[in-house]
């Protein structure tokens, strides 16, 4: 049986959902919040540079700790899940790539502030799903049912009513980062 991942990041942590079985009807197999930075480290490290005055050093020190926490984790969820019976050779990460304007930019404006953080852990995660041999989508998150079509080969519309069904199933903690990992 095959899986396929889906996550969304967050500043420091990702919800992942692994989804398996029928690709017409695949079942919520997996979820779990990852940790993709070492607790001793800022998870903002550009509002940690830009407004309290923390050293440049500590953007490349967070990016390595990212890297090697999301390879961790990533290389748990596969071995977890081929445990389990499941080949895992797909991830799909909410968010869309864009290259980061020059660091002075950044680190001069808020708004960027906050799009430099996003775009930093979704590169690393990225970067650590093909580290781990896995295919890897990027997209915005309300294209998660075109993209999906394309993957499966299954209608937009019935992609997304399947997405709200297991979210349904899942109850309440099913909020919109699960919907984009999902």
């Amino acid at each position: 049986m095959r899986a396929d991942l889906g996550v969304s990041d967050h500043s420091g942590w990702a919800v992942l959902n692994a989804l398996g079985g029928d690709p017409a009807a695949p079942e919520l197999i997996l979820r779990r919040r990852l940790q993709l930075i070492d607790e001793r480290l800022p998870r903002q490290v550009y509002h940690a540079v830009a407004e309290q005055g923390r050293p440049r050093s500590l953007i490349p020190e967070v990016l390595e700790s990212a890297q090697r926490e999301s390879e961790r984790e990533f290389a748990g969820v596969v071995g977890e899940l081929g445990a389990a019976g499941y080949e895992t050779t797909r991830i799909a990460i909410a968010g869309k790539p864009e290259p980061p304007p020059a660091l002075e930019r950044i680190l001069a404006s808020h708004a960027l502030l906050h799009g430099a953080e996003g775009q930093l852990y979704r590169d690393v995660l990225a970067e650590a799903g093909s580290s781990a041999g896995l295919e890897v989508t990027r997209f915005i998150g309300r294209e998660l049912g075109v993209v999906a079509s394309i993957a499966i080969g299954l209608a937009a519309a019935s992609i997304e009513s399947h997405i709200r069904e297991v979210g349904e199933a899942v109850g309440a903690r099913w909020a919109a980062d699960q919907k984009r990992a999902g």
